[in-house]
């Protein structure tokens, strides 16, 4: 499936795979910003709470028991709640509830027993409100579904005189904040990337466009140019095979041509003789059919050397048109 989606052509291929290989990139960068972003929040938020734990803690034992109401009372608030129990309501430490841990220990400056328990809170879906007109109901229902489920903070604190200092604390994880100014560098870089590729596309596909030209036209004949040497090392490594390549078919053709042109050559004399013999013979059927083989051959040796001096003489190919070659050859043969 990927590879009927992939472009045909070099540029296109580089192009895509560096696009690509940037969105890739930008979302796992993407990803993990927003997951440091979360933890950063959460830390924040969380030692927001331990100091808050630590120093109620400490107004409650140096207050008497009779203002520990008042002090939880003015402790509380809609996103911490502060209560006493005699058993602690973090039941065990999390693993990211350490470091607050030993930022209460720290800000209380004892060893006290301390536990923090962060973990998932699943609540159920809310119900719709009775009242909402029917054509916002749609809208409600999905800014539902994409709520995030909260986090709780359960930090339970050893007071001295007995008991647990317990609270309670509700965070959300941030959504992602898309914006104009958020788009805007990934847009540049994507940009940035389709010119790099497009240049680089084109400095490794034009000297490879010539060398799919020059072997064309040395498939028309070997009458052609050594091609330049441009291009990336591989590519250049290419043309100069290429430009080798050619060298010796050229070297080859017209070792073979000039070995022909001297074997023709030196069958002149020796048909020549052999014509004069045949010329000398009585006229019967014999001698009739040894002076057409002699011509014969006396023609094919003049075809060969014309052929040569054809080969040596590297006439430029010409454009026929054969259609009207054609015309004209049935025409003389009507003639």
């Amino acid at each position: 499936m990927i590879r009927h989606l992939m472009p045909r052509s070099v540029g296109g291929q580089l192009l895509a795979l560096l696009l690509l290989a940037l969105l890739v990139t930008q979302g796992l960068g993407l990803m993990l910003l927003t997951y440091e972003r979360n933890r950063a929040v959460r830390a924040a938020l969380g030692l927001e709470a331990a100091s808050r734990a630590a120093n109620v803690a400490l107004l409650l034992e140096a207050a008497p028991p009779g203002m520990h109401a008042a002090i939880l009372g003015a402790a509380d608030s809609p996103l911490v709640q502060f209560s006493l129990g005699a058993v602690p309501a973090a039941t065990h430490d999390s693993g990211e509830g350490r470091q607050l841990v030993a930022e209460t220990r720290n800000i209380l400056g004892d060893g006290r027993e301390i536990r923090a328990d962060i973990h998932r809170l699943v609540l159920p879906p809310p119900e719709l409100v009775a009242d909402i007109p029917e054509a916002m109901r749609p809208m409600h229902r999905a800014m539902m579904a994409g709520r995030n489920d909260p986090l709780e903070l359960v930090l339970s604190v050893r007071l001295s005189g007995g008991g647990w200092l317990n609270v309670r604390t509700l965070f959300h994880r941030p959504g992602l904040q898309w914006s104009p100014q958020a788009l805007l560098p990934l847009l540049l870089m994507l940009a940035a990337v389709a010119l790099v590729a497009w240049v680089t596309a084109r400095r490794i596909v034009r000297p490879m466009r010539a060398l799919a030209r020059g072997a064309e036209r040395l498939g028309r004949g070997l009458d052609t140019a050594p091609l330049a040497l441009t291009g990336p090392t591989e590519v250049q490594e290419a043309t100069r095979a290429f430009n080798r390549m050619q060298d010796r078919l050229t070297r080859f053709v017209a070792e073979r041509t000039r070995m022909l042109a001297a074997l023709s050559h030196d069958l002149r004399s020796p048909l020549t003789a052999m014509r004069l013999r045949v010329e000398l013979l009585a006229e019967d059927e014999d001698s009739t059919r040894l002076r057409a083989l002699v011509e014969e051959m006396q023609a094919m040796v003049e075809q060969t050397l014309d052929f040569a001096r054809a080969a040596a003489q590297g006439e430029a190919v010409q454009a026929v048109d054969l259609v009207a070659l054609l015309r004209d050859l049935v025409a003389d043969a009507g003639a």
